[in-house]
């Protein structure tokens, strides 16, 4: 399990397309328009995660990928959990060419044992901290 990428919520996504762009160096690769779900984006084995969870699969679609998620809903009720992606056979990481760099850790606040069950013992570069739940900090390193 890896750390593929982190959903960032915007009212205005070419905005802040370029605000990251201008004040992080990241570049955006690809992205498109989710049918059915009314969100768009700029650009981990799913099925047992599910399962173990208790959480319910759903299906992404946009033009070049379709994917499935799981732990969508808790993870937007309680910031200290990531969701989960397994992109379908065939659709290759949006990310994977981008010279922008990639998450090398995250630095997080809540209970760091609810974040240890949810991942059931996956290893992560995550330090969480004491606080409310919430994303505080995305480190990014360079590709090479």
């Amino acid at each position: 399990m890896h750390i593929d990428h982190v959903i960032y919520a915007a009212t205005d996504l070419d905005a802040t397309t370029a605000r990251l762009g201008r004040e992080l160096g990241l570049a955006a690769v690809g992205g498109g328009r989710h049918e059915g779900h009314g969100t768009e984006n700029r650009i981990i084995p799913l099925d047992a995660v599910a399962q173990r969870l208790g959480t319910p699969i759903i299906a992404l679609r946009r033009a070049g990928l379709s994917a499935r998620l799981t732990g969508v809903a808790d993870a937007m009720r309680e910031p200290l959990l990531p969701f989960f992606v397994s992109r379908d056979p065939g659709v290759a990481d949006p990310g994977a060419s981008s010279a922008g760099g990639g998450i090398t850790a995250l630095e997080l606040s809540g209970e760091a044992a609810r974040l240890e069950r949810w991942l059931d013992g996956a290893q992560l570069p995550v330090r969480v901290s004491e606080g409310a739940p919430a994303l505080r900090a995305v480190e990014i390193g360079g590709r090479g």
